[in-house]
């Protein structure tokens, strides 16, 4: 039998604020969903809180996810349930590290959930302002898939290794380019985003059928240090359309 949602008993709502190990934020589950009945405490089930900071943007994976709890950031677990935290950054952020009980650095962080815990995932913006500066290069072709590469496939996303390639150093937060996209099979577009990030339906370059297509845009690299930036087509239904990827200059 599933379990139902998690009441939100006076224990739960302490743990919340005070988030203290003599207060580990137990839940409770309702007794009967069909009519009014006060939460009775359940002491094998603990809170995980999970929160977000900083100037940039990104969310928390939480795997097993927990069952549901009545505030937005909370999850209920079985006592001693192992859990795994992973930090994702929007385009445009980057993951600075953890804080709160039992996680640090930028890596993913393993709790085993023996009490109420409280866990803060900060994130920073990237950008070709503040801290960041901008290095010309000359013009140079990083990536064509007309060269021994296939052409993307629409809703197929590709990475590229950018970094270590047309003079663009290992540490590149960002890279200048132009975008072309020729012979699309169909109208659509293409989005550029962090390799390890999650898509973002954003178009960096629009196009139509059988045309070809350049734009010229700024594209942040995956935050992992592996240099490579994400590629991905979407053509009105389906088909393919070649990538070619020319750098100028690059951020860090």
């Amino acid at each position: 039998m599933g379990r139902t949602p998690c009441a939100a008993s006076a224990l739960l709502m302490a743990a919340i604020f005070s988030l203290s190990a003599s207060q580990s934020g137990q839940c409770a589950t309702a007794r009967d969903t069909a009519k009014p009945a006060a939460p009775q405490p359940n002491l094998n089930e603990v809170v995980l809180f999970t929160s977000t900071t900083g100037k940039g943007n990104g969310y928390i994976e939480a795997d097993p996810g927990g069952f549901t709890c009545p505030f937005s950031g909370l999850h209920c677990y079985t006592f001693g349930t192992r859990v795994t935290l992973t930090a994702r950054s929007y385009s445009g952020s980057m993951f600075d590290g953890w804080s709160g009980s039992g996680c640090s650095g930028t890596g993913s962080c393993v709790l085993i959930m023996d009490t109420g815990r409280s866990v803060t995932a900060m994130f920073s913006p990237l950008g070709p302002t503040g801290s960041l500066d901008f290095y010309s290069v000359t013009p140079c072709r990083v990536f064509d898939t007309r060269s021994g590469a296939q052409a993307l496939i629409s809703g197929v996303p590709r990475n590229v290794q950018i970094t270590g390639l047309c003079s663009i150093p290992p540490d590149a937060v960002a890279v200048s380019l132009n975008l072309t996209a020729i012979s699309p099979s169909s109208n659509g577009w293409i989005m550029l985003f962090p390799s390890n990030d999650i898509p973002q339906l954003i178009s960096t370059l629009n196009f139509s059928n059988g045309m070809n297509r350049t734009n010229n845009a700024i594209a942040f690299l995956a935050t992992d240090q592996s240099g490579t930036l994400g590629a991905q087509a979407l053509l009105d239904g389906g088909g393919q359309v070649d990538l070619v990827l020319d750098v100028n200059g690059f951020f860090r």
